[in-house]
């Protein structure tokens, strides 16, 4: 498993974007895009120094935002999602996504599960 992004929550993406080309230097962006299979409006950032930072807005997010919770999800880019997701269910996660296009990844699909650290999307490595 590659680190491939971490997700953020939020209600304002464009204010959210502001913040973060503000306090870091963005390489590529790609977004914001609404994906009718993930309910999201997603916006991907690449920073300068290594970290891409995806931000989510939209129904799934909602209940975290209302908590103050922003930091939604690690991503881990995979060879086989399929093997992966058994592999964390067998440590005790559990899918909350089946796999799914990911409109914002070319349509690699992606999954989500709820672990003992909290959610983790696992994307199929193209």
């Amino acid at each position: 498993m590659n680190l491939h992004h971490l997700g953020i929550a939020t209600d304002n993406i464009e204010f959210a974007e502001e913040f973060i080309r503000y306090s870091h230097t963005i390489l590529d962006a790609k977004g914001p895009i609404w994906d009718e299979n993930l309910k999201a409006t997603v916006l991907i950032l690449k920073t300068k120094e290594g970290t891409s930072l995806e931000l989510v807005k939209g129904p799934a997010v909602a209940p975290l935002i209302k908590r103050g919770i922003n930091l939604y999800h690690i991503c881990y880019e995979v060879n086989s999602l399929a093997n992966t997701i058994k592999e964390l269910e067998n440590a005790g996660g559990k899918v909350i996504v089946e796999p799914t296009p990911a409109i914002l990844f070319d349509n690699r699909k992606v999954s989500f599960l709820m672990t003992p650290l909290g959610i983790i999307e696992l994307l199929q490595a193209s």
